[in-house]
Parts: C-alpha cells; structure tokens; sequence
C-alpha cells in the first residue's frame, strides 16, 4: 500500500498514490525463485486448490466473506491469515504450500470488498468499506463461525500483513482473549499523507462525504488498475514473486483500483484508534517492521509495540513493504521466525 497526499492550497486537494497494495524440522521451505512460475504452476497451485475447501461465510451487515480452509484432522493448533488491502487470497497460495507440514490447520479470510468477497458498493473496483469496524467484526465472526466450528484448537494464531495487520490489532485490542498471538508484517498504522497532517487529509475527505462523494475516488486516484514492472516497484525485491503477484493483477475479477474518500477517512480514523488503544494489546504480538518499506510510515508501528504489554519490534534488513513475499533469503527465515513465535506461546 502506497498512500501519499500532497496538499495543494489553491486547487484545495491532495493527491493520492496507492500500491498496497497473504515442529520447523518437517516444515518446508519456499520453492525456490529460480525457475520459480513453472514450479509455482506445477506445484503450488495444484495444492492450493486440491486441498482447500472455498465458500462464503456472512460477515457484518449480511456481507458474503470469501475464505479457503486447509483443515488436519490432527492438528491442535490454527494458523490465520490476513491479507493487506487488494490481495486475494489465492496470492498467498505459497504460505499455504509451505506451511503444510507446520502442523497446523491454515485459514484465509477476504476481506469485504476485495478479492471474490461481497462489494458494498455496484463498482467492485473500487476501495471502499462504511466502517473500518467492520472489517474488525468480520474477523470475529471469522473465527466464531468458521475456525472454531470446525475444532475446538488449543491455540489459534493470527499472520496479518499490512491493511490485515492494523485489522488485526485492533482486533486484539477488542477481543483480547480470542486468539494466541499475532505475527504482523508490515501492518498499516500509519497513512503517509506526504507531508499533509492526517487530520487535515481526514477533515478533506469528510467534507467529501458531507456532499455525497463518499464513494468517489479520492482525488488523484482512478479505476486504473496499476502493472508497475519490477525495476519500478515499491513491494518486493523477489522479482519471481512480483511477476506472481503480477497473475492476479490481471485478473479483472480480483483487481482492485484506488481507494474512496470513505475508505480513507475510516482507515485514518482506525489507526488513531489503534494508537490510542495500543496499551489495550495484550495478546504476544510480533511486529515485522520493513527496512525499506516505501509504502508504510513506521513510526507508529514503533509507538504501538513500545506501549503494547507484550510486543517484539523485529525490523528486517533489506525487506520492502511485502515481507511475506520477498526473496528467499529474507522470506524463509522470517517463516521460521514467525513458527517459532507462536511455538513459545502456544499452550502444551
């Protein structure tokens, strides 16, 4: 996710720009990067869909929630994944290729309005949500309607990556018994207004919805759906998993454009209230912090960690904005990392 807004006193607007954008012993490590769409087509995607289960649950306000499944009758333990903001599910098909023998039982939820979930608005494409709560609620019926329905697991985990990551602190703020621990990786805390103060950016955007364009692009942005070529991304400096990313780009059903007026203001909103409730996070939580992340501002993600009860800062040298996806060398032992934080709180 790439959020930038640049005030322009005579035009009175800003400009908005937006990439944003899912025992160690047994478990496998990524395929690697060379040679790596043949293997991925070949290996990767037939597991993904031979063994997921895929449907719909209701979220908040009757909302279909699109989720894959990827139960072990053995398992005692639950890993969830959140994916940031235009990411479909499918995108995290590696993670779930790579975590099948971790374990655990893996869970993918979209989030409304992204992916194959149910829009709120007749333009599927755009970025919009009423309430940045609801993506909150939509997580707790998640794991009420579907995690838990299916087994009662002695510990369930959370990975949540950048828009996934500030909806999943605030959901731990909220709802501090119901998950374990959360491994964060890059969460969205802060929006870079590009040098705007966020409440004036916010102040601008409520105006907008005052006069009915609460669903229009924010100024600056548009329906186009942006292909960056590798040389020119701020995400990833895995070029296998950029041209990965780049499959479902394409795809018209699952593409995402520009965010709304309403979605700013609520996101904005939600990370002050992240920051303000940061000593309500209890739960053990890692934050992965991206050394080069060009997308996210970092400091509040420092803010939170150092008022959070049980919070680990971990920067990760050389990582762009998408940790999760990045080159073999940073992605794998970030996964062991992550698999050997949820060991240290898991309950025996």
């Amino acid at each position: 996710m790439a959020l930038k807004v640049k005030f322009k006193p005579i035009l009175f607007f800003f400009i908005l720009h937006f990439v944003f954008g899912l025992t160690l012993e047994k478990n496998a490590l990524a395929i690697s990067e060379e040679n790596y769409l043949p293997v991925y087509k070949k290996t990767v995607l037939p597991y993904y869909h031979s063994q997921g289960k895929f449907w719909f649950f209701k979220g908040e306000k009757n909302i279909f929630l699109w989720h894959a499944k990827f139960f072990r009758p053995e398992a005692k333990n639950a890993i969830i994944i959140l994916p940031g903001r235009t990411e479909p599910l499918i995108k995290y098909a590696e993670w779930v290729y790579d975590l099948r023998d971790s374990g655990y039982s893996i869970y993918l939820m979209n989030h409304r309005g992204q992916g194959r979930s149910g829009r709120i608005i007749k333009d599927r494409k755009k970025g919009y949500v009423e309430d940045f709560n609801y993506y909150v609620e939509d997580l707790n019926s998640f794991i009420k309607k579907v995690v838990k329905k299916e087994k009662n697991y002695q510990n369930i985990f959370l990975i949540a990556h950048s828009m996934g990551g500030a909806i999943a602190v605030l959901f731990a703020q909220k709802y501090p018994q119901a998950v374990d621990a959360i491994a964060l990786s890059a969460p969205m805390l802060h929006i870079d207004t590009g040098g705007l103060p966020e409440f004036i950016a916010q102040t601008i955007t409520a105006a907008f919805i005052y006069i009915g364009k609460g669903d229009s692009y924010v100024p600056g942005g548009s329906a186009k759906i942006e292909i960056v070529p590798f040389e020119q991304n701020d995400v990833t400096t895995s070029f296998a998993r950029h041209q990965m990313n780049m499959i479902y780009k394409r795809n018209k059903q699952l593409a995402l454009a520009a965010v709304t007026n309403q979605w700013l203001k609520e996101s904005v909103e939600g990370t002050w209230r992240a920051l303000k409730n940061a000593k309500k996070l209890t739960i053990p939580t890692l934050c992965l912090q991206a050394q080069q992340d060009r997308i996210i501002e970092r400091w509040r993600q420092e803010k939170i960690c150092s008022l959070a009860q049980n919070c680990t800062l971990l920067q990760v040298t050389g990582s762009r904005h998408e940790i999760l996806m990045e080159k073999d060398e940073i992605r794998d032992p970030i996964k062991k990392k992550i698999l050997n934080f949820f060991k240290q709180h898991s309950n025996p």
